[in-house]
Order: structure tokens, then sequence, then C-alpha cells
């Protein structure tokens, strides 16, 4: 018969581990997070300027935007 397996448990590299953990988040991070956050950054600010939040269009006091069809927020802050 052959050697007989080592009964020692057999320990994980730490390269195995930390590398997924130190590049992965980061990565999943910037493709996934922040597109979102700035989509909804982008759709806030443009509700705080009076514009549709789809397109931009400058919608006033209208409650559908006339260049996308969005319905409109109208909560346009004047202090802003």
């Amino acid at each position: 018969d052959g050697p007989e397996p080592d009964p020692r448990p057999m320990l994980v590299p730490l390269g195995i581990v930390a590398n997924p953990l130190l590049v992965g988040i980061p990565v999943w991070f910037m493709l996934c997070v922040m597109p979102v956050l700035m989509l909804l950054l982008r759709r806030k600010l443009r509700s705080r300027k009076g514009l549709c939040i789809w397109c931009g269009f400058q919608i006033e006091q209208q409650s559908v935007c006339p260049e996308c069809g969005t319905q409109a927020n109208n909560q346009r802050n004047p202090a802003v």
C-alpha cells in the first residue's frame, strides 16, 4: 500500500483568504455600489433644481416631463 495520509489538519494559506477580500471587496464596491449611489445623488440634485430626475429637462411646475414623459416630483427646494 501507499503512504498513509497525514492526519494533521491543513491550514489555508493567508493569501488565499486575504487576496479576494483585499481585491474583491473594493472592486465589487466600485462596480456595484458606486453607480447606484451616483444615480441616487444625480436624481436628488436634479429634483432640487426643478429638473426631471430622469432626463434633466426643466419641468418647472408641470406634472409630467414634456421631454421623456416621467412623472414630475415637484418638490423643488428654492433655497438650493
